[in-house]
């Protein structure tokens, strides 16, 4: 079965990725960027993209995957993308 990548993009992706990682779908992100003073919460930035991982018969079985198992919020799902080979 082929491996996709789907990009996932909104607010909240910290228990995006917990309730992802919880049915076994893993994830690559959020990443954490600061500009500024790093002790500051006006200097952190929230991260609003990260990629699922998983196994599907189709893009569009991935994407519906994903989406049915984010937990409540406004979430951007997709496209879905054939993982490449050899891929971190």
């Amino acid at each position: 079965m082929p491996w996709f990548e789907v990009p996932i993009e909104g607010e909240g992706l910290v228990q995006a990725e917990q309730a992802l990682n919880r049915v076994q779908i893993p994830t690559l992100g959020p990443g954490y960027t600061t500009r500024g003073d790093r002790k500051s919460p006006e200097g952190a930035r929230v991260p609003r993209h990260m990629l699922a991982v998983l196994e599907a018969e189709s893009a569009e079985d991935a994407e519906a995957h994903v989406e049915e198992n984010l937990p409540d919020g406004v979430y951007d799902i997709g496209p879905a993308e054939p993982r490449q080979s050899g891929s971190a």
